[in-house]
């Protein structure tokens, strides 16, 4: 087997890196123009607060930044920038040099470590940013204009500026009675579900309960975020109170058929899918939760047609189009599947998944220059994309470019060194440069990640009876079967071994394992009869020649073998139209046998 069609039996195990993009620096970078412009007025009119406002907004800044994954190299940048908004647009005097100034500057440095890991709401919620956002938006605009404010800061399409609407107004209001106290903390909960604090916005939702036991809003919320911890059983709990209260709630039938589908409970998901699209006929995500099912349960084609409906509600919904690809390569259209992803690609060019999913379905039709474009724009997307590398190893192996596979494979292994399949991959190239050793290293460490990977064993197998060394091999075999007791190639490689080692009876137990799963394997009834033989068991052993020629009359080992056995028994009129058979099909050692025994 080569690393290609290994691949292949991989397929469905490997899952594809897709993980969310962290929020757009321009985003946070917005959020705080828009709070030093609106606080710039104010300071025009207290000028003995500006250099502290100045401080505080470039502190948001930099905090945000750092969160949304900047570099420090590029910090100098935001601080020019933020320093030519204020002072040259603005014409505020400053002195950097100044007592005052650098006491400012050694006290925000401060800050800076000590808030460098700190998520942003809690950098928002500490005592001391408290007291400040205070001073500057609520004593110094009013209420009031501060709600507005706030307010027009979710126009801005970044998490900075949604968490900074709910948090603020729950933070910077408190005392003013402007919302109810169980709505503070459903909006808390909001905004640390938005930052992915998603433990941080169980807590809330749960005081916000708490606080009133009927409120829909936050069970709902609650459900959300533990759906994000994987809790499902927790959020079907939270979203049965959902519907309790509020019975044509879709969304929420959908939802709580997504934790049961998690839950593979797949009649009471596909109950409740069916229930959100009976309530709301055009919600696409139902149709498509319930596509997924069908696709579990491997009915490809009813999953096909809801991931269909789920498009045509929602045209450009890259993953409905995406699953149906997906769909399409298990019924082997893979001309289908790969029109599908390009669709995805369209709508979303950084689809990471669509791009490695394609290269699957390009290396089915063996296109192998298609397969290596589409696993380098992967690595575009994510240079981390470990299953890209893998597969275009794969891809490379298989066009015999060793070297550049061999590459791909300990780039993928340096990236996640605990990914046995990586290992398993780089041995079976080190097989092909003659590596024998080095490949069975890599089996070694396959095998210590994954004590249960039984293609490790048998690889591991294969090459230590290639050196010579049957016992250690036949163990190896041994255990591969162990795990895999399906597997037939392992028990006739073990057959193969014993039979070498003169064990005839233990290689004839396997070649009939390997029939009893494959019952028409010539070659395994060849083998058998061969050891069968060499007990002297020459009835039999025609028997198996007999089967193995009766599966396929133009093998021409089968009528080479029966030949001996038949010379063996003193028959050499037999054995010699056997061998006379062989010769015609390609055998040509047979010839030489006719020279010897036959007139």
């Amino acid at each position: 087997m080569g690393i290609f069609d290994f691949l292949k039996t991989k397929k469905n195990n490997i899952k594809a890196n897709n993980s969310n993009p962290k929020p757009y620096v321009s985003n946070l970078i917005r959020c705080t123009e828009l709070t030093m412009a609106k606080i710039l007025p104010i300071v025009k009119l207290k000028k003995e607060r500006e250099v502290e406002l100045y401080f505080f907004a470039q502190w948001i800044t930099m905090n945000s930044a750092m969160i949304a994954g900047i570099e420090s190299s590029l910090m100098d940048e935001y601080y020019s920038h933020h320093d030519a908004i204020w002072r040259g647009n603005n014409k505020i005097p400053w002195d950097y040099e100044s007592t005052f100034c650098k006491k400012r500057i050694q006290r925000f440095h401060e800050y800076s470590e000590f808030y460098t890991e700190m998520p942003l709401l809690l950098l928002l919620t500490e005592p001391k940013t408290l007291k400040f956002l205070r001073k500057v938006f609520y004593n110094l605009l009013g209420v009031n204009e501060v709600s507005k404010f706030l307010q027009e800061l979710t126009t801005v399409p970044g998490i900075l500026a949604e968490a900074m609407f709910m948090h603020g107004l729950i933070f910077m209001n408190e005392g003013n009675n402007i919302l109810k106290e169980n709505d503070k903390y459903f909006r808390s909960g909001n905004a640390k579900y938005k930052l992915e604090d998603h433990c941080g916005a169980i807590q809330d939702f749960t005081r916000a309960i708490e606080i009133n036991p009927n409120y829909t809003k936050a069970y709902k919320g609650r459900a959300n975020a533990k759906i994000m911890l994987k809790d499902y059983v927790g959020a079907v709990l939270d979203l049965n109170k959902v519907i309790e209260n509020s019975p044509n709630d879709a969304v929420a039938y959908n939802n709580r058929g997504f934790a049961k589908r998690n839950l593979k409970d797949f009649i009471g998901a596909t109950h409740d899918y069916n229930k959100a699209i009976e309530i709301k006929s055009d919600l696409a995500m139902a149709f498509y939760g319930r596509g997924l099912i069908k696709g579990e349960l491997k009915n490809q084609k009813a999953a096909i047609e809801d991931y269909s409906k789920a498009i045509e509600i929602m045209p450009n919904y890259a993953k409905a189009y995406n699953h149906r690809g997906k769909a399409k390569d298990d019924l082997e259209d893979y001309q289908g599947a790969i029109e599908d992803y390009n669709k995805v690609t369209d709508i979303d060019p950084n689809y990471i998944e669509a791009y490695y999913n394609r290269a699957n379905s390009k290396s089915m039709l063996e296109d192998y220059t298609g397969v290596i474009e589409d696993c380098s724009k992967a690595l575009e997307i994510d240079h981390k994309y470990v299953e890209a590398y893998i597969l275009r190893g794969a891809v490379k192996e298989k066009l015999e470019d060793y070297r550049a596979a061999m590459q791909d494979f300990t780039k993928a292994i340096e990236i996640n060194p605990h990914d046995a399949v990586s290992f398993i991959a780089c041995g079976m190239v080190k097989v092909k440069l003659k590596d024998y050793i080095g490949a069975i290293k890599d089996y070694d460490k396959a095998i210590e990640i994954d004590p249960n990977f039984a293609i490790a064993y048998k690889n591991r197998g294969t090459e230590k009876s290639n050196l010579g060394d049957y016992r250690e091999a036949i163990f190896d075999f041994t255990k591969a079967i162990e795990i895999n007791p399906q597997d037939d190639e392992a028990y006739h490689i073990r057959g193969f071994i014993k039979g070498k080692l003169e064990n005839y009876r233990g290689a004839i137990q396997d070649y009939t394992e390997v029939i009893e799963l494959k019952p028409n394997n010539i070659v395994a009834y060849v083998n058998r009869g061969f050891n069968k033989g060499e007990l002297g068991d020459f009835v039999g052993a025609i028997k198996d020649f007999n089967k193995a020629i009766e599966i396929d009359p133009n093998y021409a080992l089968s009528y080479y073998s029966r030949g001996i056995t038949k010379q063996r028994q003193g028959d050499y009129a037999g054995a010699c139209l056997d061998w006379e058979k062989a010769v015609e099909l390609g055998d040509y050692e047979a010839a030489d046998l006719i020279k010897k025994y036959c007139k």
